[in-house]
């Protein structure tokens, strides 16, 4: 792990690194899945708001507290499915994830974004990743932690409850969307499909699923099938009832 931050941080860098180094490590013990493409990380520390919007360009994409930038390598790649090249990890310094000396949200942002980092070279570069998948893969490390336990999103157990929940697969507009609560809604919703992949069939192959499905998207249903023997509506079916029985949590 290499952190970097403004020399305007320059008192609380040493800290920060540890706190990341120790989220990538639990990030990397984690995975289950074939080889992962990397085990470095680099996280850049923005010194405020305005900064992390110019480097991480999120407009449009709701009120995030980091991201994982997917880099295409400079050579020419024509007529190559060329691997990504690596990522650029940005968060927010001036967030909610620095407000507080419980570092249990900044480790949760921290393991959230290097969970994009860890899978991002098993895509092709300049492609589109499939929202709930990789949304809530990354979504799933944090929420693993043991610390977590007895924590819920209260967004996303109101709208279970209230009847809000369809029962579908969130989209990605719906995970990407500029309202704060749908956005939370359906992040939670995809980290539980996730996670239910994982308890339901196991670790190895919900991990191997996420894989399959970076390195082809297209082959998402094909990917589903393998790990669980289910088609996506039977899965889809099982998944809702999961969430039903565990709303937000």
């Amino acid at each position: 792990m290499v952190l970097v931050a403004a020399v305007a941080n320059k008192a609380e860098p040493a800290t920060w690194a540890d706190k990341a180094e120790a989220a990538a490590r639990r990030d990397l013990d984690a995975w289950r899945g074939p080889r992962l493409p990397v085990d470095r990380f680099v996280v850049y520390i923005t010194p405020d708001r305005r900064t992390f919007d110019e480097i991480a360009t999120t407009k449009g994409r709701g009120p995030a507290a980091g991201v994982c930038v997917g880099l295409a390598p400079l050579t020419s790649t024509e007529g190559k499915q060329t691997r990504q090249a690596g990522c650029r990890v940005v968060v927010d310094g001036a967030g909610k994830g620095f407000a507080t000396s419980d570092d249990a949200i900044f480790k949760s942002i921290v393991e959230h974004e290097l969970g994009h980092a860890m899978v991002a070279g098993f895509a092709p570069a300049w492609t589109e990743h499939v929202s709930w998948v990789a949304e809530g893969f990354a979504e799933s490390l944090p929420w693993s932690d043991p610390r977590m336990a007895n924590m819920y999103n209260p967004t996303a157990r109101a709208h279970v409850k209230d009847g809000g929940f369809t029962g579908r697969l969130p989209t990605d507009g719906e995970i990407h969307s500029a309202d704060p609560a749908t956005s939370s809604i359906n992040y939670h919703l995809s980290m539980q499909a996730i996670r239910f992949l994982a308890e339901e069939f196991g670790t190895g192959k919900a991990h191997t699923f996420v894989a399959e499905v970076y390195r082809d998207a297209s082959r998402l249903d094909a990917a589903l099938t393998a790990a669980t023997g289910l088609d996506r509506a039977a899965f889809e079916r099982k998944w809702a009832r999961y969430v039903k029985d565990h709303p937000g949590s």
